[in-house]
Order: structure tokens, then C-alpha cells, then sequence
């Protein structure tokens, strides 16, 4: 078991409090980018053994028959970052999908504005529509990040334009496939992602 925390653990553990969940490609290309699968799967399992974070696996729907591996905090976890209480569970699979593919543009941020990510269940509001993250740029300049996992229409995208209209977006979505409907709804910022040859276990 985990029986003492690393600086890597606690990284990661702040990671999951910030983000709420993350794959596990991205835990591993952000800190075991060039060691073997088994070396970052054998310590995530380690620190679930140890009641920090717990395993989901759900469909994204991004691939026939793939699934999506991720991470997300358990009590211990929440009490070792202080966390809010709504990340102890993942959310159903829409949500899953929806947050690690927008928390992929937190691993591009400088380690000021990692700090000032927020996810959209934090800022939702009564009547008021949230992006699946927000954070704030070395400028200042507030950001805000929607991932696009492969079902919006065309007037869902230009709604969510018009209610985020003044502030900077930036779409995330899957590389060679939606780009050109995103830029032509108006989209002006697109990040892309891959998906890895298995992300199922």
C-alpha cells in the first residue's frame, strides 16, 4: 500500500482536486511520460489500495467499442487536498468524458494559472449556463473551456457562443474529425486530442 505520501503522489492528488477526474493517459504523460504503463498503473493502484482515489471506465462513445479509464478522489483524497464533497464521485459517463477532455488544456497551463482551474460544477449558477472549466490566463484574462466529445448540433455550439459571448473560449475536441464544424460555428480557439491505440482495460 501507499504508506507514505510522495511530492508526485500529493501532485497528483491536487491534480484530481482541481480537475475533479483525469484519465489515466494523462496522469501518466505528465508524470511517468517515459516509464513502462506498469510503473504508473502499479502506483495508482497503490494509492487506491490506500483510499486516496477510486477507478471509473466509461464509454465516451468516441470510438466504437473504447472506454475511457479514469481517476478521481475517494474521502482520504478529498480530505488530503481539501476538495469540494461533489468530487467524490465522477459523474455519470457524459460528465466523465466531458471533463477529461476539457482538463486536457490544464496540462498546457503555467503552474499560476493550474491554480486558478475551475471546474464547471463549481461554477454553476441558477439559470446560468457553465463551460466544463474556467480558468485564469497570466494576463488575467479569464478563459473558459467547453469540450466538444462528438454530439453537439450546430445551434448547441452557437447557443453556448452567444451565452459566453465577451469572454475567450477554447473548444476542445477530437483531432480529424470536428475542427471544421467548430471553426465554422464560429469558434475562433480549438485545442485537439488523440485518442491512444487502447484506453480500455
Amino acid at each position: 500500500k501507499a504508506k507514505q505520501i510522495t511530492i508526485r503522489d500529493q501532485a497528483i492528488l491536487t491534480d484530481l482536486a482541481r480537475c475533479r477526474v483525469l484519465s489515466f493517459e494523462q496522469l501518466k504523460n505528465a508524470y511517468w511520460p517515459k516509464a513502462k504503463e506498469r510503473t504508473c498503473r502499479e502506483r495508482l493502484e497503490r494509492l487506491e489500495k490506500a483510499g486516496y482515489l477510486a477507478r471509473a471506465v466509461a464509454p465516451p462513445g468516441e470510438r466504437p467499442g473504447n472506454a475511457l479509464e479514469a481517476y478521481y478522489l475517494r474521502a482520504k483524497g478529498r480530505r488530503a487536498t481539501g476538495a469540494p464533497r461533489l468530487f467524490l464521485t465522477p459523474g455519470n459517463a457524459e460528465e466523465v468524458a466531458h471533463q477529461v477532455r476539457a482538463n486536457q488544456v490544464y496540462f498546457e497551463l503555467t503552474e499560476e494559472e493550474k491554480a486558478t482551474w475551475t471546474v464547471g460544477e463549481l461554477l454553476e449558477a441558477k439559470g446560468r449556463q457553465a463551460p466544463d472549466a474556467r480558468f485564469v490566463s497570466q494576463d488575467g484574462e479569464v478563459v473558459y473551456v467547453e469540450a466538444d466529445t462528438g454530439h453537439y448540433k450546430r445551434h448547441q455550439v452557437l447557443e453556448k457562443l452567444a451565452a459566453w459571448g465577451g469572454t475567450r473560449q477554447v473548444w476542445v475536441c477530437l483531432a480529424g474529425r470536428r475542427e471544421g464544424f467548430l471553426r465554422s460555428c464560429g469558434v475562433k480557439e480549438v485545442r485537439t486530442y488523440t485518442l491512444p491505440r487502447k484506453e480500455a482495460v
